[in-house]
């Protein structure tokens, strides 16, 4: 779960004109060679999470362009646009979640003229039956959603990143819903991996909540910080999947150092990173080692038959054959 890193310079424009019909600023009626080259969500996407963020990507780029989403009315929905690399990425940021199962249509205004595509949201959201008994768990791989920023930092962390999806357990408490963060091996829990306790999530409706927290994450090379992790998504399909879960989180090239696989110290590190595209920025003590990532649109299908066992410490577990030749563990009770 290194999916993550800082949030490549995004300049914010006003707010989407809501009340307008898809032109752009001075686009549209000039000519160009612009090629609308990707988009999101795709057309025909179906189960899109309530609160997607709306994106094209043009070839070359085009300061002009603009985006507006309307919905099956026609009516344009209030966003605020944002603009990465000079108009290279527009994204619009929705104001408020959409509606459930409803198709919305994106209308992109380039100086090569306008296209639109559409959506539809997820629908039929709710929590699975067995949440109120016991906990359940989900596959959750966001190499399978999408990296909004920084680009080039799945590249740059591959090294460290296991070859399989990472389990999230879900379970009920007094206070909302509390979260485990385990490892998979093939369809059961890695049990020779530390779990890492995410308690205080929120449950809004069929919402999930979680964060700012600081969480740490067992890698190959050794555990890695976690800083300032929120998680959100929605419970589909009467809580078959996590629908258009969302994660963000801020590494530290101090942390990543410690584990030697990027480079011995900050600087190296963030060299590493520069060489991908992906910029060291200000920590919280002002240090230039820094970076923030986002992913959304990850769908994390249930785990059926699977709750995520507490494993304290890593190679310590009676089901974990490296535990018996584990110095640092304790067998004799089991």
């Amino acid at each position: 779960m290194l999916w993550l890193l800082v949030l490549a310079c995004i300049q914010t424009a006003p707010p989407v004109d809501t009340a307008g019909d898809g032109g752009g600023a001075d686009g549209g009626g000039v000519a160009c060679d612009m090629q609308v080259v990707a988009q999101w969500p795709a057309d025909g996407a179906s189960d899109t999470w309530l609160q997607p963020t709306v994106q094209v990507d043009l070839s070359p780029a085009d300061p002009t362009a603009s985006l507006v989403l309307k919905d099956d009315q026609g009516v344009a929905v209030s966003a605020t646009a944002a603009y990465l690399q000079e108009g290279a990425t527009v994204q619009l940021q929705l104001a408020e979640p959409l509606a459930e199962g409803a198709t919305y249509t994106v209308v992109a205004d380039t100086c090569a003229g306008a296209s639109q595509w559409s959506f539809t949201t997820v629908d039929a959201p709710g929590l699975p039956a067995e949440l109120d008994s016991q906990a359940v768990s989900y596959r959750l791989d966001p190499r399978y959603g999408r990296l909004l920023s920084p680009a080039g930092l799945d590249l740059a962390l591959a090294p460290l990143l296991p070859d399989g999806p990472w389990l999230l357990g879900v379970a009920r408490t007094d206070a909302g819903l509390s979260l485990r963060l385990g490892a998979s091996s093939g369809q059961t829990q890695d049990t020779c991996v530390r779990t890492q306790e995410l308690p205080d999530a929120s449950l809004d409706d069929t919402h999930l909540y979680l964060g700012p927290v600081t969480a740490s994450l067992d890698l190959v090379p050794g555990a890695l910080t976690l800083h300032d992790l929120r998680l959100q998504a929605t419970f589909a399909h009467e809580g078959g999947e996590l629908a258009g879960l969302e994660l963000e989180l801020v590494l530290d090239a101090r942390d990543l150092a410690a584990l030697g696989t990027l480079g011995a110290d900050r600087g190296a590190v963030c060299a590493s990173l520069a060489e991908t595209d992906v910029s060291c920025g200000a920590c919280a003590d002002g240090v230039l080692a820094c970076v923030s990532t986002r992913w959304d649109s990850i769908t994390a299908p249930i785990q059926d038959g699977l709750s995520v066992q507490d494993i304290p410490s890593p190679d310590c577990h009676p089901d974990c054959a490296a535990s018996w030749s584990n110095p640092a563990c304790n067998a004799s009770g089991w």
